[in-house]
């Protein structure tokens, strides 16, 4: 069969056509291929990557707010004894204890008095009662009688001479007299001490002056400082506690130089309010301030993608040394953020697998 030259001329063009679409085609596969991986390429198995955990420290800081709880300072009264006030050794801001001269009055003085009831009525040779033992124990305290075998119940000898060496030491002539005139002997009268309660006051303000007249039976003299009787510790965000985390203990930082202790609940301790109350202002409510961990702690710094989450329970995988394999250590995540994150848990030393999820089929926490 004869073919013409038109015929073989177009069959060239055609085989030479598809050659160039082939050899393009396959140079352009073989540089494909060789630049993917070779996780593509095969069905290779993922590899772990493992990282030793570092220390990393936890402060906990937290803004707070203390709040204070107050009770009305006591009132001191006058148990009578009036006259002109010669002079005054208290001022507001004082302390007042046992035996301290308040004031002076026609010369006489007036003495706080510490004890578990006020004196209300005069005591001589012969009276008995539970006032006689309040006052042998103020005389005791002020050195004018030794102490007794036992609580006195009547005023002896030895208690009527300290009233007598009472009396004369501060320029005072007072006895008691029988219904015939006759002395029977020294008398201790009650308006000499201003009783101010079972323990110390503080004086908030002075209800008299000198020159002017001591206040009637039943008066006012002093005016004790309001009393701080709590402390408690709160902190200003929401949602948020203090010393639950890891039952750490917090002080709350009321300036940069003067922190306390706080109980679990937030409370300051009991032996730190006298404290808190001469730092404050009185019947003040409110103090901000810091709550920070006494001691910061020193964790485990890992990276985020280690920590496995099975509903309640937080664990980590860790390479067991000579196999192939890991085994499961419980932790408690501190703090994260950055992809890192802090935890507490026995992983010091440890190859934690940081890619758990590609390692491990289904990885999950057993309780």
């Amino acid at each position: 069969m004869a073919v013409s030259r038109l015929t073989v001329q177009r069959l060239s063009i055609l085989i030479i056509a598809l050659v160039g679409l082939v050899l393009p085609a396959a140079a352009l596969a073989v540089v494909v291929n060789r630049g993917l991986p070779p996780a593509l390429l095969e069905d290779a198995e993922p590899t772990p990557i493992l990282a030793t955990p570092v220390d990393g420290t936890v402060t906990e800081t937290q803004p707070a707010a203390m709040h204070l709880s107050w009770i009305t300072g006591r009132n001191v009264f006058s148990g009578g004894g009036e006259g002109v006030v010669d002079g005054s050794s208290i001022n507001a801001g004082a302390s007042l204890s046992n035996g301290m001269l308040v004031a002076t009055v026609r010369g006489e003085p007036r003495m706080a008095f510490v004890a578990e009831a006020p004196l209300f009525r005069p005591l001589a040779i012969g009276d008995e009662g539970p006032d006689v033992r309040l006052l042998a124990e103020f005389l005791e305290s002020q050195g004018f009688l030794e102490r007794e075998a036992a609580d006195p119940a009547v005023v002896g000898r030895s208690m009527s001479d300290a009233i007598a060496a009472f009396n004369m030491s501060h320029g005072i002539e007072r006895v008691r007299r029988n219904s015939r005139g006759r002395v029977i002997g020294p008398e201790f009268g009650p308006s000499l001490l201003l009783w101010i309660g079972p323990d110390t006051l503080a004086v908030a303000s002075v209800s008299y002056e000198v020159g002017g007249m001591w206040p009637g039976v039943g008066q006012a003299v002093l005016v004790g400082a309001p009393n701080l009787v709590s402390a408690h510790v709160v902190p200003l965000m929401a949602n948020e506690a203090l010393g639950t985390s890891l039952d750490e203990r917090y002080r709350f930082w009321l300036n940069d130089s003067t922190s306390f202790a706080l109980a679990q609940d937030g409370g300051i301790e009991a032996a730190d309010l006298r404290e808190v109350e001469a730092l404050v202002a009185p019947l003040t409510e409110t103090v901000e301030g810091i709550a920070r961990l006494a001691n910061p702690r020193v964790l485990q710094k890992i990276p985020t993608s280690a920590v496995v989450l099975t509903g309640e329970s937080t664990c980590v995988f860790s390479a067991i040394e000579g196999h192939d394999g890991f085994r499961q250590i419980a932790v408690q995540v501190v703090d994260s953020s950055f992809g890192e994150t802090l935890i507490q848990g026995d992983v010091e030393g440890e190859h934690v697998l940081v890619n758990p999820s590609q390692v491990l089929d289904g990885p999950g926490c057993s309780s």
